[in-house]
């Protein structure tokens, strides 16, 4: 069974579509969402976690959703960084 969307029921989705920045010093910038990176956030010296954030669009309505590539990832780091602190 098709995806659809969620505000109009279309099965006319573009799935998996890019999320740039605006264009920094001649490159495109991928929008990211990035956790781990707060002062006293338990890491420890860990580097932050960066997941890409796509767009699923409605061909028919335009509805657009973003969501992170990751969700599991993101998951599990948000669970360390809770029981760290």
């Amino acid at each position: 069974m098709p995806a659809l969307c969620d505000r109009c029921g279309s099965d006319k989705l573009i799935e998996d579509a890019k999320v740039e920045d605006h264009i920094t010093a001649g490159r495109r910038v991928a929008l990211e969402v990035m956790i781990g990176h707060q002062k006293g956030s338990g890491m420890r010296g860990d580097k932050p976690v960066r997941v890409p954030i796509k767009a699923r669009i409605c061909g028919e309505c335009g509805f657009t959703e973003l969501y992170v590539s990751e969700p599991a990832r993101l998951w599990r780091l948000a669970q360390k960084i809770n029981r760290a602190g």
